[in-house]
């Protein structure tokens, strides 16, 4: 397994006419001398100097003052400019090529190399750059069967063969099997039951038309909830094991052309995954503690960890449809049916269907690369920008879409700092590694360097995958008015307009021009917030490196990423390579590359030199009224669910309504809801807004820029204290690393409104969800208390405008 098509890839980009990779120079917009640039960038390597004499130190003194001098007297706007105009989708393009060239999931020689390779770069852009190593628990497979038995037997073929003109394909060897990490081994034989998305919901259909999954092995499509949740949720009811898979109609031929001839999966891709257990993120084996080789452990059989329960295999469509086409008993409901051309049935299959799965349970080294740019003003105040090197398998678009971008980021900044800028707050660079597993080295760095985190981490940026389109934003609301401003200088390659105008523009057209988006806190897609003229960050979610950032450590975390048009055909499969993102991915020259680095390398200039962090409450508000709202609707909806089976039952409808060929068990009666009294939290919620309002009024009538650093350094403390507010200590109910009280994910990593009530309304616990409401109002009302306090900072730093 040598590293032949990267040396090949290397070679090709260092022939004359072209620079070699980390050989990069600052555009004109920043206007310096392209001699004196030469000279400062000497540093990395010797192809960088040519034939260019080396300065005397005299001469070399005086470049490095003259442009320091030049840069230190931009203004901000000056900066960001000269950043925005500085980056190259080509260099974005050749990172994702070098990057990608063999597979990168943890513990492969590519895996090692490419942080080298990372480290390497940053250390030459100027960057403090180091590599963090992690011990985790990797298991892969060793035994992998999935077959129907019986008269007509059946085996899965489990594999992803080359296809035309995808090189990288053909790569057999260096290949992570298909698989899911984390589940048990297991030698199960049973009959199959059809299970949709393997939902809460989906299970009361099964059940009112007298179908068990108990002791069965379930079969259900991907999307609409976390793999891991699923494969939870079928141990509670009984099952003995569960497939997994992506049918056509979300994911492949119903969509459009399948890969090579277009974008979507072929029949024979499957999508690999983490099936967690959602108690906490990261190495399985060691709960809130850093991974370090000496780490102390769980037993892998402890029921501490998050291991699954019962084993899990992801299947391709073309392996699924002869099992699914074994099944019998009663045809599925229609919006249970996919494309593939058979009769959906619920089952239970007539043949019996066998699942093996066996694991080597060894461990792997991970590798963190951390760069930083030393603040020179507030050292101790982190910006933090983050997203993972590592792929399922090569991971051209999951993640090296986006990290490439990151390191174009990295480029940019670095040589404006060799250039003479130096930020006032401390900005940290992350590639992390193993995200695909369970934002493992993210998550361990976390626990390593929380101490440090919960006094100085300001926000964290992150990105996973980009695709052309309308930007998608989520995380901490206090920063949507600083984003929108940034998004106005930021161009849609597309249209030409800008990002902002692009998703206001999407946003009017599809939900109605200027709608009262206080009318109805129900869940809302739309990137823009027409109702208060800014862009609109949606809650942050848990499926990327953000999560620990977040749940656990109170951080202020924003996904800033471009791609509501985003091809997911190769997701998680072998076919996410280079030859697939170059035709699929993004438009030519790596457009949307070359926007997700203006932007959030504009958004990372500006937060680290603003004197006052630029953030407001309203949004604040908003978002938590809009959680309050969600929780009413979720309660809503579950009070209606039972009052249509409680009329159902009254009047006799399953014996009266009954298909003599598809015969039904009557539904269980339930007890109806008891009367969940919310008015604690909608007072909680209202001191918030009145809070934000009163911060607002402050901030308008002061202009706290001028007052010295100490009293600047306090309002910024009190500022990040905000996001801190949301943390309730000791975590949630049964989940202690979950500290979160809005923007944690539910138990079974689903998304849920507050759910630390939401998860016990799910779960039909009543009486813990109505324990819970002051509980959470507790917290909502600290989140009230410390934007209080930010305000009298604010004040207390007043001077007037």
């Amino acid at each position: 397994m040598g590293f032949t098509r990267t040396r090949e890839i290397v070679e090709r980009i260092q022939q004359p006419g072209r620079r070699p990779p980390g050989t990069f120079e600052l555009s004109s917009a920043l206007k310096i001398p392209a001699t004196a640039l030469q000279l400062l960038s000497a540093g990395s390597g010797a192809h960088r100097i040519g034939a260019l004499a080396r300065p005397t130190g005299c001469w070399l003194a005086f470049l490095l003052c003259s442009v320091g001098s030049a840069l230190g007297q931009r203004s901000q706007t000056e900066l960001t400019k000269s950043f925005r105009d500085s980056v190259s989708g080509d260099n974005i393009g050749r990172y994702i090529e070098i990057l990608t060239a063999h597979p990168t999931y943890p513990g492969s020689p590519q895996a090692k190399q490419n942080a080298e390779w990372i480290n390497d770069r940053f250390q030459q852009w100027g960057w403090e750059s180091h590599i963090e190593k992690w011990h985790v628990l990797f298991p892969k497979p060793t035994i992998r069967v999935v077959e129907l038995l019986g008269p007509r037997p059946f085996k899965a073929k489990l594999s992803e063969p080359p296809v035309p003109g995808d090189p990288y394909s053909a790569q057999t060897g260096e290949h992570l099997p298909s698989y899911f990490i984390y589940g048990p081994d297991g030698d199960v034989t049973g009959t199959l039951v059809y299970v949709n998305y393997g939902l809460r919901d989906d299970y009361e259909t099964l059940s009112r038309a007298g179908v068990s999954v108990k002791g069965a092995i379930l079969i259900a499509r991907a999307g609409r909830m976390w793999r891991g949740g699923k494969v939870e949720l079928a141990a509670e009811h009984g099952a003995a094991a569960m497939l997994i898979y992506s049918d056509p109609k979300e994911d492949g031929y119903y969509r459009g052309l399948t890969y090579p001839e277009g974008s979507w999966r072929p029949p024979d891709g499957v999508q690999r995954g983490s099936v967690l257990y959602g108690k906490y993120p990261g190495d399985p084996l060691t709960p809130n503690v850093a991974a370090t080789a000496d780490a102390h452990r769980l037993p892998i059989d402890s029921p501490e960890s998050t291991i699954a329960r019962i084993p899990a295999m992801p299947i391709s469509y073309a392996d699924a449809q002869p099992l699914l086409a074994a099944l019998q008993g009663q045809t599925a409901p229609e919006s249970w049916r996919g494309a593939l051309p058979i009769t959906y049935r619920l089952g239970p299959s007539t043949t019996k269907a066998h699942l093996k799965i066996k694991y080597d349970w060894s461990f792997t080294d991970l590798y963190d690369v951390i760069a930083r740019i030393s603040g020179v003003t507030w050292p101790d105040e982190w910006i933090i920008r983050g997203n993972h090197h590592d792929g399922w398998v090569y991971g051209a678009q999951d993640p090296h879409s986006a990290h490439s971008a990151m390191l174009e980021e990295a480029r940019v900044l670095g040589e404006m700092h060799k250039a003479g800028w130096n930020p006032k707050r401390t900005i940290v660079y992350a590639s992390w590694d193993a995200e695909e597993q369970g934002t493992i080295g993210s998550t361990e760095w976390m626990e390593a360097h929380l101490g440090e985190l919960a006094t100085k981490a300001v926000a964290y940026l992150n990105t996973d995958v980009i695709g052309p389109g309308t930007v998608r934003l989520t995380g901490e609301p206090s920063f949507a008015q600083y984003i929108t401003e940034v998004a106005k200088n930021i161009t849609d390659p597309r249209s030409g307009v800008s990002i902002l105008d692009r998703a206001r523009i999407k946003t009017e057209v599809e939900d109605g021009t200027h709608a009262d988006s206080g009318a109805s806190f129900t869940q809302s897609s739309a990137e823009y917030d027409s109702a208060h003229l800014r862009l609109r960050l949606g809650p942050p979610g848990y499926g990327s490196d953000h999560h620990a950032f977040v749940s656990h450590a109170g951080i202020a975390a924003m996904n800033l990423e471009f791609g509501d048009d985003l091809q997911l055909g190769a997701y998680h499969s072998v076919y996410d390579d280079f030859a697939w993102y170059q035709r699929f991915g993004d438009d030519p020259g790596f457009t949307y590359g070359k926007a997700t680095a203006q932007f959030n390398g504009s958004v990372i200039v500006g937060l680290s030199d603003a004197a006052i962090l630029p953030m407001e409450f309203a949004a604040t508000s908003d978002a938590v009224a809009e959680e309050v709202g969600k929780l009413r609707a979720l309660y809503l909806a579950l009070r209606n669910t039972l009052a249509r089976r409680a009329k159902a039952l009254a009047v006799d409808a399953d014996r009266v309504l009954r298909d003599p060929e598809n015969p039904a068990e009557t539904p269980v009666t339930k007890p109806v809801l008891p009367a969940l009294d919310f008015v604690l939290l909608d007072q909680a919620a209202a001191k918030i807004r009145a809070s934000a309002a009163h911060f607002a009024d402050v901030r308008a009538k002061s202009e706290a820029d001028g007052t010295d650093r100490a009293q600047i350094a306090e309002i910024n403390r009190r500022l990040i204290a905000v996001s801190r507010s949301f943390l309730r200590q000791g975590g949630l109910p049964g989940r202690p690393f979950y500290e979160n009280e809005l923007y944690s994910p539910g138990r079974l990593w689903d998304t849920v409104p507050i759910p630390a009530i939401g998860d016990a309304m799910l779960d039909e616990d009543w009486q813990a969800a109505a324990a819970q409401i002051p509980l959470v109002a507790g917290t909502l009302l600290n989140i009230a208390h410390s934007i209080d306090a930010a305000s009298e900072a604010v004040e207390r730093g007043h001077t007037p405008r």
